[in-house]
């Protein structure tokens, strides 16, 4: 059975159609990359994806179920088991760096709170983080706020994992780090689902991927 299988979905924003017809299947163990040109709805795919919007038509399973027909509780579950990085960090600006990388184990976790500190610079050093745990994330440059937004994706050692567009910002030293990282957490687990978005393959090269999918004509296609 797939992960995510995105069935006949439509989908518009103030009556531009993004999506018509949208399918694709995603399974376990595969790394998938999706390539969409800026304003082809790559961004808005990802919201389908987590919830955060719903369909005009069609369904969106995750796990076996049709997330925009379950609750805020069933859906909150199956969030706590994705890893997302979002193009723009989606880091809360008035938390500091630890703060933000520690929420997924303040909230979904029983461990104390010294354990909390603990794993969450444990996560900012295997991200490859090096600036001040304690500042607010606004300071920082653009892949460094992709640093502490995939800390702390990977703090629920989810099983769906999702990079929208990781790369950005990162000098070639950062990129090979970044390639290994995401190559070794993918492969710690057998079942684990790795989704990388991108405006162009250029962005992710370095990435060995299962498959690769454009949005093409409103819809994704296997290239």
């Amino acid at each position: 059975m797939a992960i995510i299988k995105i069935d006949d979905v439509g989908f518009s924003i103030h009556e531009r159609v993004l999506f018509d017809g949208l399918k694709a299947e995603f399974y376990a163990g595969e790394k998938v990359a999706v390539i969409g040109e800026v304003g082809s709805g790559r961004s808005d795919l990802l919201n389908l994806l987590t919830g955060l919007s719903s369909p005009d038509s069609g369904s969106v399973h995750i796990f076996g179920v049709d997330i925009n027909r379950i609750g805020a509780q069933e859906l909150d579950g199956i969030r706590k088991r994705m890893g997302i990085v979002s193009q723009t960090a989606a880091l809360i600006s008035n938390l500091k760096v630890i703060e933000n990388v520690t929420l997924p184990l303040l909230y979904h976790t029983g461990i104390s709170s010294e354990e909390i500190l603990r794993q969450g610079n444990e996560l900012l050093k295997r991200v490859g983080y090096d600036e001040d745990i304690w500042i607010l994330p606004g300071l920082l440059p653009v892949f460094k706020k992709k640093e502490v937004s995939l800390a702390r994706a990977l703090a629920l050692d989810p099983e769906i994992m999702i990079y929208d567009r990781l790369l950005e910002g990162a000098d070639s030293r950062q990129k090979e780090f970044m390639f290994a990282l995401t190559d070794e957490f993918h492969n710690s687990n057998g079942n684990r689902l790795s989704i990388f978005m991108s405006n162009d393959m250029e962005e992710i090269s370095g990435l060995r991927m299962n498959r690769i999918f454009k949005i093409r004509e409103k819809t994704l296609v296997e290239v």
